[in-house]
């Protein structure tokens, strides 16, 4: 939320692009959406203008624009103030655009998807999802949660049985509740025991609120057997095709270039066209594919780029810092910022 306390900003936002195969992995840090670096243009959907004591709510990955007209503040002056809630968790949103946050600088080289991985797997062993991908493995693993977990033995599970499964007086589940659901705030610490106590309380009745919608696709309040597992299959492709792609041991680009090519042809031919003989997702990857093998030089670009993300270098922004007394410019990167702090 961006609320403004004095003068105008205008604000020109856009959709998170869809992001269909590792050879697209794009970051959106600032100054990253110009110039055509990336696979799809910025489009702004639409254009607007924020003033004094209104607010802006925008969800995570939503691509936002805004710029400051000293002519039309009084004094050349502004305030605003924006704000990021941790909790709940967008949950809804998380699950729809997963895919794309997980082959943009979200999953490759930021910790996005390690804070809703316990919503996504009810706090299940993190390698089980890491395996090549297998619906009816995964419809056993679901089931095998559901029995856990559906303490009436209807078939699904609803807020309360979830409460009572993992955050009533299971104290393992509760302590990976609050280090996995990410509730252990830095100022924790400042807090009285009573305070401490609240604080867990409220945590576990959040978490299970957020891991119940995360599942509840069909939004009846409660999880079908065929919804967990539906679920689970989905956290299990998308882990696993992100395992795959960084364990391909290959230094050399053009070798790295063909075994990723190999990987993403699989996993668009079983979990996204619908079919494969007629399908321009593919044949746009193939085009391309072609293109990397025919130039050694585009070859090493598509490696370095991808592993840049992976490493977090990529979605590294890049700040202007400007000396009010003297008017100098200076760039500086998020990353050196923080090491200063």
């Amino acid at each position: 939320i961006s609320m403004q306390f004095k003068g105008k900003k205008r604000w020109r936002i856009q959709a998170f692009p869809e992001i269909r195969h590792h050879f697209n992995a794009t970051a959106f840090g600032d100054e990253q959406i110009y110039g055509g670096r990336q696979h799809v243009p910025w489009t702004p959907e639409t254009e607007f203008t924020v003033g004094p004591g209104q607010c802006f709510v925008f969800p995570t990955g939503y691509l936002h624009e805004t710029f400051v007209d000293p002519d039309t503040n009084d004094q050349q002056c502004y305030t605003a103030s924006t704000y990021q809630f941790n909790h709940p968790r967008q949950v809804n949103l998380y699950r729809a655009f997963m895919s794309r946050f997980s082959m943009s600088h979200y999953g490759l080289g930021e910790p996005c998807l390690e804070k809703i991985e316990s919503y996504a797997t009810l706090l299940q062993e993190t390698r089980r999802f890491l395996t090549a991908p297998d619906k009816e493995k995964m419809k056993a693993e679901a089931e095998r949660v559901m029995k856990f977990i559906d303490s009436n033995g209807d078939g699904h599970f609803t807020n309360e049985e979830l409460y009572n499964a993992f955050a009533k007086k299971n104290a393992k589940s509760r302590k990976e509740i609050l280090g996995r659901g990410d509730f252990r705030y830095n100022w924790i610490k400042l807090l009285s025991p009573e305070q401490k106590d609240a604080l867990t309380e409220e945590a576990m009745a959040v978490w299970v609120e957020d891991a119940l919608q995360y599942h509840d696709v069909d939004r009846d309040k409660k999880v079908s057997l065929e919804e967990l597992a539906y679920n689970f299959l989905h956290w299990n492709v998308i882990q696993s095709r992100s395992e795959r792609l960084r364990s391909i041991r290959t230094r050399d680009a053009k070798g790295w270039v063909q075994e990723a090519l190999k990987i993403e042809k699989e996993y668009l031919e079983r979990f996204f066209c619908e079919n494969p003989q007629v399908c321009p997702e593919l044949e746009e990857l193939e085009r391309y594919g072609q293109h990397l093998s025919s130039s050694k030089k585009a070859s090493k670009a598509a490696y370095r780029k991808i592993q840049s993300m992976m490493s977090g270098e990529e979605g590294d922004e890049v700040l202007t810092m400007v000396d009010r007394s003297s008017g100098s410019h200076e760039a500086r990167k998020v990353s050196e910022l923080r090491s200063e702090l």
